[in-house]
């Protein structure tokens, strides 16, 4: 078996989503998920660091798994990590996070209600935000001004991702700031030692002739990071493509390999080919998924394993609208989007 297959049965082997946990460790690394509901998250030890998240924080559960959480589309299965504020208003901050011994990598996915640059994370070689500045990186993402929704129900919908990083290991905290408004992060990765790992990518409108139905990411700003089990996509046809009101279902397909086949009929215009753009047989198959027309999220969630033996991993996808209504059925393949699975 090639190194590739081998890679790709480890990755179609480890697709289910884990269950809830404080933490993870690969490669060197460990992965901070958040367990528990209104819990002050304690000190852990999880490859080979101790990390501290202060009294300040605390996990909360969505409230879509019975916690009082008001979030959606998050990276780990259903907990994350909050400041409470004890009314509205934003927690007043910087908020610390420390690591002993000190470590060359971290990141986080966050979603906010402010403005995206309002979202700051800055790296020092001192406990609690102390010593010399090391890094620093402002947010991109706001988790309430995107178009997303929930699964099936929260305003926290979107997630940003940040991160800081030195040549050494010489970070012994960090610090984190939301100016004017509430918070929750998520996939806390912390690194004393990064691994050789590529930043995670999505590359979308790999098309084909008669390629107009959409794959896309979802939430929008999502990213292929390794251990983020709330990575979806979402599929459907513009209103170009259909004669009047339609509705029906979706599929998603997940391949180690690329193809090209012409399938009959599978294009915007009708009677015309479009091309089928992976390999197979696939790693995996989603669907169907209810589809309702033009503007509906047909979501299909790929919950990405933690496991650094992926880094670089580029596995292609592709979907297919099955258009029920109004008969007789037609299918019409979407564009094909790769994703590269990293940090």
């Amino acid at each position: 078996m090639s190194a590739r297959r081998r890679t790709c049965a480890v990755f179609l082997a480890s697709l289910a989503a884990p269950a809830a946990a404080q933490f993870e460790e690969s490669g060197g690394c460990c992965l901070w998920t958040f367990a528990g509901d209104q819990a002050v998250i304690p000190p852990g030890t999880c490859a080979g660091v101790t990390t501290d998240f202060t009294l300040s924080f605390q996990a909360i559960t969505d409230a879509d798994a019975g916690g009082v959480g008001n979030f959606a589309n998050e990276p780990s299965p259903d907990a994350v990590a909050h400041v409470p504020t004890g009314g509205y208003g934003p927690p007043a901050g910087p908020f610390w996070i420390n690591f002993s011994p000190p470590v060359s990598y971290v990141s986080l996915h966050y979603s906010s209600f402010s403005l995206p640059a309002m979202f700051e994370i800055t790296a020092w070689d001192g406990p609690s935000a102390t010593g010399n500045l090391i890094d620093v990186e402002l947010g991109t993402v706001s988790g309430w001004l995107s178009f997303c929704e929930g699964d099936p129900t929260g305003l926290f919908c979107d997630w940003g991702q940040v991160r800081v990083d030195a040549p050494t290991s010489v970070i012994q905290s960090i610090a984190i700031e939301n100016f004017f408004s509430d918070f929750v992060i998520d996939n806390v990765l912390v690194c004393e030692n990064a691994p050789a790992c590529p930043t995670a990518a999505s590359v979308t409108d790999v098309g084909g002739p008669g390629l107009a139905s959409h794959l896309r990411p979802y939430p929008p700003n999502t990213r292929p990071t390794l251990g983020n089990t709330g990575f979806g996509q979402v599929a459907g046809t513009p209103a170009a493509c259909l004669s009047g009101s339609a509705s029906g279902f979706t599929f998603r397909a997940v391949s180690a390999t690329t193809g090209s086949l012409s399938v009959p009929g599978a294009a915007c215009a009708v009677g015309s080919a479009a091309d089928l753009l992976i390999g197979f047989p696939p790693l995996d198959v989603s669907g169907p998924v209810t589809w309702t027309g033009p503007g509906d999220f047909s979501v299909h969630v790929l919950p990405l394993p933690f496991d650094t033996a992926l880094c670089g991993l580029t596995v292609y996808t592709q979907g297919l609208v099955v258009l029920a209504n109004p008969v007789p059925y037609r299918y019409l393949l979407t564009n094909r989007e790769d994703l590269v699975l990293g940090l």
